[in-house]
């Protein structure tokens, strides 16, 4: 199985699987994936409609790369969001100094707890 999943993500991109640590693995040292295990699961955990902890290890390797690859190349629809939340307002989440913030209408933030954990 493990095999069917690494080569139908060849054919939809590139691989680098580095985890944040800067460690390289090699996807052919890893164990066999059980049976069920399909691409889908890895898709379904990019869209938010799995958990990504269920994952296997190469599933997770797999997800991983491709959140990675998303990331670094975000889509018109994802500037058009964040132009949305500035200017409506009310979003509410961390900032980068892990501060509890709440986006205002029109840009800027109002910090709601200065303490991070």
């Amino acid at each position: 199985m493990r095999g069917h999943l690494l080569n139908r993500r060849r054919q939809s991109g590139s691989l680098a699987h580095k985890m944040t640590r800067g460690d390289i693995f090699n996807l052919d040292c890893l164990p066999t994936s059980s049976p069920g295990r399909t691409l889908a699961r890895v898709y379904a955990a990019l869209r938010g409609e799995f958990d990504v902890t269920c994952l296997e290890p190469d599933e997770l390797l797999l997800f991983e790369d491709m959140f990675i690859e998303r990331e670094m190349n975000p889509k018109p629809q994802n500037d058009r969001f964040v132009d949305k939340m500035r200017a409506e307002g009310g979003y509410v989440g961390d900032d980068i100094y892990g501060r509890l913030v709440r986006t205002l209408a029109g840009g800027g933030v109002e910090i709601l707890d200065d303490n991070p954990d």
